[in-house]
């Protein structure tokens, strides 16, 4: 297997999963961080913990053939290096949320799916309101992309939702499954669109879209 294949269906999948496992072994930590940022937590003190997991989750792998050259925020962005001296850059979303009873608690905006890639994976933290207590999943974007019946096209380029409870739990073996990016959204929009209008849910944004 080459080292592409490798860091993709292996190694980084496993790091992930080890590093959310220890991201949630660090409650003490999580409660100092200042919350203050997007659901993104991008260059936050969020996304430098993150990074210091990897690092240490990384280190306790014993990989061989793969070196680990940086990580930096915002998220846990990374380069690796194998022994050929080929360089591999590779990302890892955070993505957090405040627990609620509301029916929508653990649902966010995702990126645009113009420019999204389903198959990153992502870090999704839940916190308490008091920011007391902290848990975590992690996947591949594409497992929590939630999509209803009435759904909005935001901007220019729709965001799908992501729903934290779908997401894997840690002590879950990775899936790395990759998917192709489906090219039937413009579709399914439309019908969003449809929907809302013979629903009696018609939205002001569909003015400024049309």
């Amino acid at each position: 297997m080459d080292s592409q294949k490798f860091i993709d269906l292996q190694l980084l999948p496993l790091l992930v999963q080890q590093t959310t496992q220890l991201l949630e072994a660090a409650s003490d930590q999580l409660s100092q961080i200042q919350w203050t940022d997007s659901e993104a937590n991008t260059d936050s003190g969020f996304s430098k913990l993150a990074c210091q997991k990897f690092e240490e989750a990384f280190h306790q792998s014993d990989c061989l053939n793969i070196r680990l050259l940086e990580t930096k925020t915002p998220d846990i962005q990374i380069i690796f290096i194998d022994d050929q001296d080929s360089q591999f850059r590779k990302k890892i979303e955070l993505k957090s949320c405040k627990n609620s009873k509301s029916r929508v608690a653990g649902i966010i905006p995702g990126s645009t799916i113009s420019k999204l890639d389903l198959n990153t994976w992502v870090i999704f933290c839940r916190r308490s309101l008091n920011n007391s207590k902290f848990e975590f999943r992690y996947g591949r974007y594409y497992l929590g992309i939630t999509l209803g019946e009435t759904d909005l096209f935001q901007d220019r380029s729709p965001r799908p939702r992501l729903s934290w409870d779908k997401y894997q739990r840690t002590d879950e073996i990775p899936k790395v499954e990759l998917i192709v990016k489906d090219k039937e959204w413009v579709k399914r929009y439309a019908r969003a669109a449809i929907n809302r209008i013979f629903r009696g849910s018609k939205s002001w944004q569909d003015d400024l879209v049309r």
